[in-house]
């Protein structure tokens, strides 16, 4: 068997320009998490941005405030200076 490593991610809710190029194109490869409506909890499951995306679908995810993304380098640099 394989190591297995544990990690912790931090994720903050996704702006529709955090997964967008233009109007018209989605940045590929953005992973996401997706929270619950229901239950407020986020699913285990990640997704990816790609050419197969829905973007319908993506875009009504956001207005109901249910896509998290990771924090990228620089936001969780900030957020450590912020705790301190």
């Amino acid at each position: 068997m394989s190591a297995i490593i544990e990690t912790t991610l931090k994720l903050r809710e996704a702006k529709a320009s955090d997964l967008k190029l233009d109007d018209k194109n989605l940045i590929l490869g953005v992973p996401y998490w997706l929270k619950s409506s229901v239950t407020g909890k986020l699913s285990i499951q990640n997704y990816y941005t790609s050419i197969d995306t829905d973007v319908f679908q993506l875009a009504e995810y956001l207005k109901f405030k249910m896509v998290y993304i990771p924090l990228s380098y620089f936001e969780q640099k900030e957020a450590l200076k912020a705790s301190a």
